[in-house]
C-alpha cells in the first residue's frame, strides 16, 4: 500500500491507492429482453469499491436497493436494480419491471454502457458521451460518503460490468465540545466546479474522463448531516466525506473553505489556502480539526411577513403574521381564505439576504407559497451559506366563509339605491343583461357547505346608511346553511354599530336558553345564526352574521299564513307577523293611540307613538278588513293596559300571553 501526505495549513490530506482481486466474469447473456448484468469493481481506492457508501475497511459494497442506468447497444437508458445480497462487492442487476432493451449492435458501436446512480434524465450520444448531473447536495453516512454520491461508469460488450469511480474523495475529521452538526459546506474559492452538469466518456484505456459544464455548475456543495454529534477529542473525531469530480484547488485562487453549521444556528469556518489536486479514485483525508462554532448572527431574521387582500376599508389590507420566537413560527391569518396553497407573501429582510421555500427563492409580493399542509411551509433565510429555518402557518379566523360573486352588476350598484328596494337577481330566462349572483358558503375547514344562484338586495333602515351594508339573500330553492334548517331566505347582518359584534347572537342565545329551561316553552322559535367572513366579488367585507330571515313558515314562525280569502270574521284573527318600527318603510302600518314618550321638533314638543308595521301578510295579500281588525285589536289592548283600574281588572291579560310576554321582557 502506498501513502501520499500533503500539508494544508491546519489540515493534512492522505492519498491512498490499492488494488483488489477481480471477480471472475459470468457467462455472457443470451440477448433476451430480461437480460441480467453482473456488476463488479475494477479499481479500489484504498479498498473503496462500487457502492453507495464504504464499509469500515473502506470497501464499497452494493446495497440491495441500488439502481443503475444501462444503455444496451441503444441510446435509450433502462433502469436496473440490484438483486443479490446486500453488502456484496459484486452482484447481479435485473431491469426494473422485468424487461429491458436488448441491443442489436451498431447504435453504440456494439458497446454497453452503465452508470450509477440511476437518473431519469441521463443521456448518451451515439459515440458514447454520457450526460449526467452531479448533485450539489450529498448526505452524511457514518464513516463513509452518502448514498448516491459516488458516481461510477462501466463499458462492456457483454453482461459483465466493471464499474470505475469517476471522482475522488475528500474526508474531514471533526471534533468539539457539545457540538451537533446540521450541515457542512465545501466551497471552491476560485469558482472551480464541484457539482452540476457534466460529460463522461470512457477513454481508450477504459478509464472514465469527466468534463464539467462551464455554465451549469456550482462551486459550493452541501453535506446534509441532519443532527450529528461530534466526538469530543481528536482520537474520537467524527469523519465526514465529500465525493468530488477531479478538481484542482489553487492557492492563488484562495484554495477551499469548509463551513460547519450546527443545529443551534452556530457557524464554524476554516479556509485552506493551499494547492490540492483531487484525482480520480483517490482519497484525501484531513487531520482532525476542532470545531468551535460562533453563535448565529442576531440579524439573520425576517423583519416582517404579511399578505394583502382587497377589503371594505382599503384597496389592499395588510394581514401581518404573528411570530412565535419559541418555535420560530410565523402564523398569518387571512379571514376569507379556506385554501392556503397559494399564499403570496410580502416580507422585509436585510439587504443581501434571500428567503427561500422548497429550494426556490421567494420574490416578495410575487411568489406563491403552499402553506396548506398541517405543518405549514418551511421558509429558509439564507446569507451566503448561512441558513436559518422558520415555519409559516396560514389560517383563517376559524369562521365559515361566504363568497358572493356577481356578473352584470357590482356591489357598488347594489348599495347605490338609498331605499334598497331593487332586487338584483338572475332572471328566469337567464338573460345575462340583467345580471346574476352566486353565493358559495364554505365551512371553516374549507369544505363547501352549499352553493347556489341567489337574489340579493339591501336591507335595514338606519343600518343601510353605514359603510358596512347588510344584505338579504333569496335562493331559488330551500338550502340547508351551516347546519340550519333548509329555507330560501337568509340575512347577512353587518353589526356595524355593535363594536362587540355579539349583541344579536347573545340575544338569540339567551332566547334559546329561556325556551329550553322554562317548561312552558315560551319561544317556539328563535332566530338561528352563524358568524362568517364575507367576501363580495373578491373583496373582504369583514365579519358578518348570517342568520335566518324571520318568516311565517313551518321551519320558522309556525303560525297560520293568511291569504286574500281570509278576511271573514272566522279567519281574520291570524296570523300576522308585525314589527314595531317608526321608520315607516312598509306600506301597511299604523300608530297606536297612546303615546309612550315625547320628542322635540324645533321649538315644539310632540308625543311619540309606537308604529306597527305588517311584515306578513305581504302588501298584495293584506286586506283592509284584516288590517282594520288587527289595528282595532292592538288599540283595544292598549286601552285596557292604560286604564286607571288596569291592575285591578287586569282585562289587558285577555289580549296577550302573559307568561310569554314576561319571559320576553
Amino acid at each position: 500500500m502506498k501513502y501520499h501526505y500533503l500539508l494544508i495549513g491546519l489540515l493534512s490530506a492522505i492519498a491512498v491507492s490499492c488494488s483488489v482481486d477481480e471477480i471472475a466474469a459470468p457467462e455472457e447473456g443470451d440477448g433476451s429482453p430480461a437480460k441480467v448484468f453482473h456488476a463488479t469493481i475494477e479499481d479500489q481506492p484504498g479498498g473503496v469499491g462500487t457502492r453507495t457508501f464504504a464499509d469500515e475497511q473502506l470497501r464499497v459494497l452494493w446495497n440491495n436497493d441500488d439502481r443503475i442506468t444501462i444503455f444496451d447497444n441503444v441510446p435509450v437508458g433502462v433502469e436496473y436494480k440490484f438483486i443479490d445480497q446486500d453488502g456484496d462487492a459484486g452482484g447481479d442487476f435485473a431491469p426494473v419491471g422485468g424487461s429491458g432493451f436488448s441491443g442489436s449492435g451498431g447504435n453504440l458501436g456494439g458497446n454497453i454502457y452503465a452508470i450509477y446512480p440511476h437518473q431519469e434524465d441521463t443521456k448518451i450520444s451515439y459515440d458514447g458521451e454520457i450526460t449526467f448531473n452531479l448533485s450539489g447536495e450529498q448526505a452524511y453516512h457514518e464513516k463513509s460518503f452518502g448514498r448516491g454520491a459516488n458516481t461510477m461508469v462501466a463499458k462492456t460488450q457483454n453482461t459483465l460490468l466493471k464499474f470505475k469511480n469517476i471522482g475522488g474523495y475528500l474526508s474531514f475529521r471533526l471534533y468539539g465540545d457539545d457540538v451537533s452538526v446540521s450541515a457542512i459546506y465545501l466551497e471552491a474559492k476560485g469558482g472551480e466546479p464541484l457539482a452540476g452538469k457534466c460529460k463522461i466518456v470512457v477513454d481508450s484505456e477504459g478509464l472514465p474522463v469527466v468534463t464539467m459544464d462551464d455554465t451549469e455548475f456550482t462551486s459550493i456543495i452541501k453535506l446534509d448531516c441532519g443532527d450529528v454529534t461530534l466526538g469530543t477529542t481528536s482520537a474520537e473525531s467524527t469523519e465526514f466525506w465529500f465525493v468530488l469530480p477531479p478538481v484542482e484547488f489553487l492557492k492563488s485562487n484562495g484554495g477551499f473553505t469548509i463551513t460547519v453549521t450546527t443545529t443551534d444556528g452556530g457557524v464554524f469556518s476554516r479556509t485552506a489556502k493551499r494547492d490540492l489536486t483531487i484525482e480520480r479514485n483517490t482519497i484525501y483525508r484531513m487531520d482532525p480539526l476542532k470545531v468551535v462554532p460562533t453563535p448565529a448572527p442576531d440579524d439573520l431574521i425576517i423583519n416582517e411577513i404579511y399578505t394583502t387582500r382587497a377589503t371594505a376599508k382599503q384597496e389592499n389590507y395588510k394581514y401581518t403574521a404573528d411570530y412565535s420566537e419559541s418555535d420560530e413560527t410565523y402564523t398569518i391569518t387571512i379571514p376569507t381564505l379556506t385554501d392556503f396553497d397559494k399564499v403570496v407573501l410580502n416580507y422585509s429582510i436585510k439587504e443581501g439576504d434571500i428567503l427561500m421555500c422548497d429550494g426556490e427563492e421567494i420574490e416578495s409580493g410575487v411568489t406563491p407559497v403552499d402553506a396548506s399542509g398541517e405543518d405549514g411551509a418551511t421558509l429558509v433565510l439564507c446569507r451566503g451559506i448561512l441558513k436559518k429555518q422558520f415555519t409559516l402557518k396560514a389560517q383563517n379566523t376559524g369562521l365559515p366563509v361566504v363568497k358572493i360573486t356577481t356578473t352584470g352588476f357590482t356591489r357598488t350598484e347594489v348599495e347605490s339605491d338609498p331605499t334598497h328596494e331593487t332586487i338584483w337577481r338572475p332572471t328566469d330566462t337567464n338573460d345575462p343583461s340583467t345580471g346574476s349572483a352566486t353565493v358559495s358558503i364554505y365551512n371553516s375547514d374549507g369544505t363547501l357547505d352549499c352553493e347556489t344562484v341567489t337574489q340579493i338586495k339591501g336591507r335595514g333602515n338606519a343600518t343601510w346608511s353605514y359603510p358596512k351594508r347588510p344584505y338579504a339573500l333569496k335562493f331559488p330553492d330551500g338550502q340547508k346553511v351551516l347546519g340550519m334548517k333548509s329555507h330560501k331566505r337568509w340575512i347577512l347582518l353587518a353589526n356595524w354599530k355593535d363594536r362587540t359584534l355579539l349583541r344579536n347572537d347573545a340575544a338569540f342565545w339567551l332566547s334559546k336558553q329561556v325556551s329550553d329551561v322554562i317548561q312552558r316553552k315560551s319561544f317556539p322559535y328563535t332566530v338561528k345564526g352563524q358568524f362568517v367572513e364575507l367576501e363580495f366579488n373578491g373583496e373582504h367585507r369583514g365579519n358578518y352574521y348570517l342568520c335566518e330571515q324571520i318568516k311565517i313558515n313551518k321551519k320558522r314562525v309556525n303560525i297560520t299564513e293568511m291569504d286574500k280569502q281570509e278576511a271573514d270574521p272566522f279567519n281574520v284573527t291570524g296570523g300576522y307577523l308585525m314589527e314595531i318600527d317608526n321608520n315607516w318603510d312598509d306600506l301597511n302600518s299604523f300608530n297606536t293611540d297612546v303615546p309612550f314618550g315625547k320628542y322635540t321638533q324645533g321649538w315644539e314638543s310632540k308625543d311619540f307613538y309606537f308604529g306597527y308595521q305588517f311584515k306578513e301578510p305581504d302588501e298584495d295579500v293584506l286586506q283592509p278588513k284584516q288590517m282594520a281588525w288587527f289595528e282595532g285589536y292592538i288599540k283595544e289592548m292598549e286601552s285596557k293596559l292604560y286604564a286607571n283600574d288596569w291592575l285591578v281588572n287586569r282585562e289587558y291579560a285577555n289580549y296577550r300571553d302573559l307568561d310569554s310576554f314576561v319571559d320576553w321582557w
